[in-house]
């Protein structure tokens, strides 16, 4: 073989050892750059993620502590007006004099119940919002012992017979379920229902048990099958 072949060839395996080297570094350069680039777009979305959850978890942290706020100041409200509500009365049918002095009407109903002085029970006396007439009279008296007072007063009474009314100042929905109690009682020609401390009661008969009605939805079921789910109360 000649000299000048041997160069040739051994020139020709250089450029080929050179090119496969240079295919070999430029796919271990891509496969790096896919690694990196792999790497880089992880760390991005781990990123994402963990900003993500932070900030769901103090939108739920700081939700939770409004709601929760918000909630218990309703309750509070609640308790407040109901502590509120359980010294007043409210009395119906009373005539609407011209240029009325309330607090004389006020005592002349406490007369009524033979309430003596009765002034000195009385904290506020005014007319309730109504589109009835005559509106009824809203008496906030000095706490719920002088309201059962009145309340037992009217009741052994019994003056309701003179058609004026005198009542425990009750919530809008529980008289919407006295309503609803009373319009059941009387079609099952039950005795007669009442309220105590904003709570409903029924009797089937003068002399027979006390029954209590939870709600609406206890009221649905003793129509649906009483005896199943009426409550005596001692």
């Amino acid at each position: 073989m000649s000299r000048s072949l041997l160069v040739c060839l051994l020139v020709s395996s250089v450029c080929t050892l050179k090119a496969q080297e240079h295919m070999y570094i430029t796919k271990v350069k891509a496969a790096e750059r896919n690694v990196t680039n792999a790497y880089v777009k992880a760390q991005q979305e781990q990123s994402v993620t963990n900003t993500y959850v932070r900030a769901r978890n103090k939108s739920s942290f700081y939700a939770g502590k409004v709601n929760t706020r918000r909630i218990n100041n309703r309750l509070l409200k609640v308790e407040d007006y109901g502590r509120m509500r359980s010294s007043n009365v409210i009395v119906y049918g009373i005539p609407e004099k011209v240029n009325e002095d309330i607090r004389q009407t006020g005592e002349e109903i406490g007369h009524r119940l033979d309430i003596k002085d009765p002034l000195k029970d009385i904290v506020k006396i005014f007319r309730y919002r109504s589109r009835k007439q005559p509106r009824p009279v809203l008496i906030v008296l000095q706490n719920s012992l002088v309201k059962t007072k009145w309340v037992m007063a009217y009741r052994n009474k019994q003056m309701w017979n003179e058609k004026w009314y005198l009542h425990e100042h009750l919530a809008k929905g529980t008289l919407e379920l006295v309503l609803e109690v009373k319009n059941w009682a009387q079609s099952k020609h039950y005795s007669h229902i009442w309220t105590w401390n904003s709570d409903v009661y029924y009797k089937k008969a003068m002399d027979s048990h006390k029954y209590k009605v939870l709600s609406m939805h206890h009221l649905h079921q003793l129509k649906m099958n009483e005896a199943k789910v009426e409550l005596v109360s001692l």
